[in-house]
């Protein structure tokens, strides 16, 4: 069951939910989201957002969130797809960790996978029939003095076992992780939770740092999710 922030007594603030799935674990790390590797577009430059879907049936609203070109404040956008035609934002954007597909009259959702792009990397993945990014990715913006990282959930495919690094990067640093968790199989599925369930010991994150959460396999060859909150305080 899912309690809100303030049901469950924790401080005041803005609560983000992360969320992502990564199709096929190797044995190199790959990033939470649905795409071989790492997640390419941490140094893109910013750009406004090419959009487009392997269906033409696709001619939707499509909304993308991130942080806006040059200032990292936060940055959203609705605009109208055009199916396999590629269709640009009007503003442009540093960062992107979050879309959603609004569905056409008599269109349950997206027909076909849709991607979206920053200066030519990929930066959204929408699975075809999912509806809604899937990327265990996120930056915090320059507006907020701090924020931090809670509630770390990892999880792989039954009889899987993975290894899983939460990384971050500070502006103008490198990425290094914060968290590591193996994920041991039960069974039926291997899930861990990360020591990062309180917001009062919560890892902290300066302005404008970036999080990946990357995963890399021990035994099999499946699938496998994570998910996050980041709480930035009043």
């Amino acid at each position: 069951m899912f309690r809100n922030a303030a049901y469950l007594g924790w401080p005041k603030g803005r609560y983000t939910h992360k969320f992502g799935l990564q199709p096929a674990v190797t044995t190199a790390f790959r990033t939470v989201w649905p795409e071989a590797g790492l997640y390419p577009a941490w140094d893109s430059a910013a750009s406004v957002v090419s959009v487009s879907s392997a269906s033409g049936s696709d001619t939707g609203d499509i909304t993308i969130i991130g942080l806006a070109a040059t200032t990292f404040l936060p940055l959203r956008e609705t605009i109208t797809m055009t199916g396999a035609t590629p269709s640009l934002t009007t503003a442009s954007f540093a960062r992107v960790f979050r879309a959603a597909y609004n569905k056409t009259a008599g269109v349950a959702t997206n027909v076909g996978l849709i991607t979206g792009t920053i200066s030519g990397d990929n930066c959204l993945l929408i699975r075809a029939g999912v509806g809604q990014t899937e990327q265990a990715i996120f930056t915090v913006n320059a507006a907020v003095k701090r924020a931090y990282l809670l509630c770390t959930q990892y999880q792989c495919g039954k009889g899987d076992e993975c290894n899983f690094v939460a990384y971050v990067r500070e502006p103008g640093g490198a990425f290094h992780s914060i968290d590591s968790v193996l994920a041991l199989t039960d069974g039926e599925s291997a899930r861990a939770f990360a020591p990062l369930d309180n917001p009062i010991v919560g890892v902290e994150l300066l302005p404008k740092t970036d999080v990946d959460i990357r995963v890399q396999t021990v035994t099999g060859t499946g699938r496998s999710t994570s998910r996050f909150t980041v709480w930035e305080p009043r």
